[in-house]
C-alpha cells in the first residue's frame, strides 16, 4: 500500500467517528499501540520543536532506503498525532515523504477536533520527519 492509499484507510476509518470526542479516542487509541522511545534515544536530536507536549521522534534509513519511526511523548493525544503520520510515512522513502503532504488531516477535519496548538503540534511533527527525511538523503 502506497503513502496515498493509507491516507485513504485513515480518511475511511476517521469517518466511523460520529463525534469530536469520538476522534480524539480513536486519535489517542492509535498512540498507544507505538512503543516508546528511551534513554539515549531521547535526545535534543531527536525533541519536536514547537510541540506543547515533550516528544522525541526518532526516524532512521532502512537497507531499503525506506524510513522507519520511533516516537515517546508525554502526552497520549501528542503520540496519537505522531501515529497518524507514521502509519501514512512508515515505510516510505524520504522523497515520498517530502512530496506529499498529510492532506488526510484535512479530509478528517482535524482542526474541529483539537485544539489549535495541538494541530500546531501535529504539523510540527510532519515538519521534523520531513527535516530527518533531508538528513538521510544527506546521508546516504
Amino acid at each position: 500500500m502506497d503513502c496515498s492509499q493509507k491516507q485513504q484507510e485513515l480518511i475511511k476509518l476517521f469517518e466511523k467517528a460520529n463525534s469530536p470526542q469520538e476522534k480524539y479516542e480513536l486519535i489517542i487509541s492509535m498512540g498507544k499501540k507505538l512503543s516508546s522511545l528511551e534513554g539515549a534515544d531521547l535526545s535534543e536530536e531527536t525533541r519536536v520543536q514547537g510541540c506543547q507536549s515533550l516528544m522525541h521522534l526518532k526516524t532512521e534509513l532502512t537497507e531499503k532506503k525506506t524510513l522507519k519511526f520511533e516516537v515517546s511523548s508525554d502526552a497520549l493525544i501528542s503520540k496519537g498525532l505522531a501515529a497518524l503520520l507514521i502509519y501514512v510515512y512508515e515505510g516510505e522513502t524520504p522523497e515520498t515523504l517530502l512530496q506529499v503532504p498529510p492532506s488526510f488531516a484535512e479530509k478528517i477535519a482535524l482542526g474541529e477536533s483539537l485544539t489549535p496548538t495541538r494541530v500546531n503540534g501535529f504539523y510540527q511533527i510532519h515538519l521534523k520527519m520531513k527535516q530527518d527525511a533531508i538528513q538521510r538523503l544527506i546521508n546516504s
